[in-house]
């Protein structure tokens, strides 16, 4: 009968170590499958945030692109449309009242530096 307890206490023994591990593995595998998880989401935030950013930075070049292309538009139309560039102001510069102003401008701030008796 002494036999028959030790290989019951045996069997109860091993049957607990087995509960045991069959449950330590159960909670390993649910920490893992909850880590797993977490870190999921973790990377689905920074891909979302990664995404924001890369949208962001092409919207930003298309505008750059656009605002370049207006410029150039711009050059082009001043470079073919000279009428409008110096012509008005050589009228204004070759103009005698304008040039006799300048003149009696250009007098007085001489007399006041001293630089021209009366």
């Amino acid at each position: 009968m002494g036999e028959q307890i030790t290989k019951r206490q045996t069997t109860q023994h091993e049957d607990q170590e087995r509960a045991f591990e069959v449950g330590f593995d159960e909670a390993v595998k649910k920490l893992q499958i909850d880590t797993m998880a977490r870190s999921q989401t973790a990377f689905d935030s920074v891909h979302a945030v990664c995404l924001q950013a890369l949208q962001n930075s092409v919207e930003t070049a298309n505008m750059v692109s656009k605002q370049a292309v207006r410029h150039a538009d711009l050059a082009v139309d001043r470079q073919w449309n000279v009428d409008e560039q110096g012509y008005q102001v050589a009228d204004i510069l070759n103009d005698s009242k304008f040039q006799d102003a300048i003149a009696v401008l250009v007098i007085e701030t001489l007399k006041k530096a001293g630089s021209v008796e009366e």
